[in-house]
């Protein structure tokens, strides 16, 4: 929810939000994860689904600029029955996870289900011609989130 006010924010005080950010929408994380199996079907003959692509171009529902000129990503991701926000740095290539309510999943579990976007924007990255010098983003938990009162 917090990310969705913060995109119709953007939206409506475009000069508010800053220029080097984009707002991905709920379909972003199933697009990476599409991606991630076809990457793990077809190996060396992958190639970068066009309707994931569409995102990067902007063409896709989302808010901000094109990645070529972005710092940072900030997507929803419902996982396990629950909501988190989460924040790609592309000049730290990490993803900081914003958990209100840090004990329902692991990290190991929060690992495995953010594998997809950590290897697969990388590879959308170097696609546009930004290396991150790696091929995995790493992953942290925001450690100053509010805790909710009810889960």
């Amino acid at each position: 929810m917090a990310l969705y006010l913060l995109w119709a924010r953007a939206k409506k005080y475009p000069k508010s939000f800053g220029g080097s950010r984009a707002i991905m929408d709920v379909q972003f994380i199933n697009e990476l994860n599409f991606a991630l199996f076809d990457l793990r079907e077809k190996g060396d003959r992958f190639r970068m689904p066009i309707e994931l692509m569409e995102y990067i171009t902007r063409s896709k529902p989302s808010f901000g600029r094109k990645w070529q000129k972005c710092t940072h990503v900030y997507f929803p991701l419902c996982t396990r029955g629950h909501w988190l926000a989460v924040e790609i740095d592309f000049c730290k290539a990490t993803m900081l996870v914003y958990d209100p309510d840090k004990g329902c999943i692991t990290s190991d579990q929060l690992k495995d289900d953010l594998k997809a976007a950590s290897l697969i924007v990388t590879l959308i990255l170097k696609e546009i011609n930004i290396d991150l010098d790696t091929d995995n983003l790493s992953i942290e938990r925001n450690t100053k989130t509010t805790k909710q009162a009810v889960s």
